[in-house]
Parts: C-alpha cells; structure tokens; sequence
C-alpha cells in the first residue's frame, strides 16, 4: 500500500528536521557559534511540511477508504503526491548548502520547491475528496473487511 510510504518518508522528514532545527541550534549553541538560519529554516520545513503534511497524507490515503467502505478513487493520486512533496522538499533542501556556504547559486532553485508542493496537495486533497461521492464501489462492506481479518484502521 502507498500510505506506508508516506508514514515512512514522514519519519525520516521529522529526524532531518529536529537534527537541523533543534539539534543544530543546540550544537552551535555549545560552541559558542551563530547558527544559520537557513538551516534552522529548512528544519522547520522539514517538520511543518515534510513530517506533518506527509503524515496527514498518508494516513488520510488510509482511513478514507476504511469509513467509505470504497477503494480510492485514484491510487496514482496519491502516489503523485507522494513523489511530488518529496521532491519538493528536495528542492527545498538547497538551503542546507547555501546555509554552510558551499552552493550560494542554489537561490535560483529553492523557489520552485512551490509548484509542486502545490500539485501534491491538490492531487491528494481531489482524490480524498472524490473517494466518498464517485469512487468505485466496494467489493467488501467494512463488517466483512472486519470479518476477513483487515483491520479497518
């Protein structure tokens, strides 16, 4: 199934983003530095939209198929969300370089981590919501998903 990829990628997201928030605040914190907050930015991003948008993705791909009793709407949907706010957050990604002074020509790039920000939401939130009114019907109703063994949630 493609939410566990999204509660996967989710995870990996909040790790970045408490090692680059957090984490690197404290560090230049103890040595006496100033952190820069390019990096600190790209962990708040990194937990706002990588960790938190992705979780609720992935779990909505989940659970709105389980209280509609009907298969999404369109799998490719969600999917495409998936690769599009991943590859978003790579985009986003290229402050980390600018942050330590490797790659300042990355400014150019970081604006077009938008669009497809952008087009993985709408792609997940048109195939959520056209599941419940216009999806396929299902072949199980949720008490005999239930009876079968798949847990509904």
């Amino acid at each position: 199934d493609g939410w566990q990829r999204y509660v996967f990628a989710a995870w990996g997201w909040l790790f970045v983003g408490l090692a680059l928030g957090p984490g690197w605040t404290f560090a230049r914190l103890l040595t006496g530095g100033n952190e820069s907050l390019l990096l600190v930015d790209f962990g708040r991003h990194a937990m706002a939209f990588g960790f938190a948008a992705q979780m609720v993705l992935g779990v909505a791909s989940r659970v709105v198929p389980n209280f509609t009793g009907k298969p999404l709407w369109s799998p490719h949907a969600r999917d495409a969300a998936f690769y599009l706010l991943n590859a978003s957050m790579l985009v986003r990604a290229r402050e980390v370089p600018i942050g330590f002074g490797v790659w300042p020509g990355a400014w150019n790039v970081i604006a077009w981590s938008g669009p497809p920000a952008v087009a993985a939401k709408v792609s997940s939130r048109v195939g959520s919501w056209i599941t419940p009114t216009v999806g396929r019907p299902s072949t199980m109703s949720p008490i005999e998903t239930q009876k079968n063994g798949i847990p509904l949630a």
